[in-house]
């Protein structure tokens, strides 16, 4: 059963390992509320990408490894306070590199 993930704010996330190997995730934040707080959630790698044109506005859905679709708009491209927290704090890592990259510069995971 696919799951699909559509998120309030998000980026992708261009990561190389320690191996050398590099893949694409989205950093996915929803609001929440006043009772809950913001969440957020890390994808498996991205496998495909489809795009449809909606007119003012392009929507993506990113197919991962997992199963997973995340549903995204362009225009809800960017951090919030949360994952920019997060960003910030998984770039302190010496293991990996990683890098907020535009749609047009996705990596697809073709390992195994």
């Amino acid at each position: 059963m696919t799951k699909e993930y559509t998120p309030d704010k998000w980026e992708i996330i261009k990561i190389t390992d320690e191996e050398g190997e590099t893949y694409c995730k989205i950093l996915a934040e929803w609001g929440g509320s006043f009772m809950y707080g913001s969440s957020w959630k890390m994808s498996s790698p991205i496998v495909a990408m489809s795009t449809l044109d909606k007119g003012k506005y392009k929507e993506y859905c990113f197919e991962c490894l997992s199963g997973s679709n995340y549903i995204t708009t362009d225009y809800m491209k960017m951090l919030g306070v949360t994952t920019a927290g997060i960003l910030n704090k998984m770039s302190e890592s010496d293991k990996v590199s990683i890098e907020v990259i535009n749609v047009e510069d996705v990596v697809f995971w073709e390992g195994e």
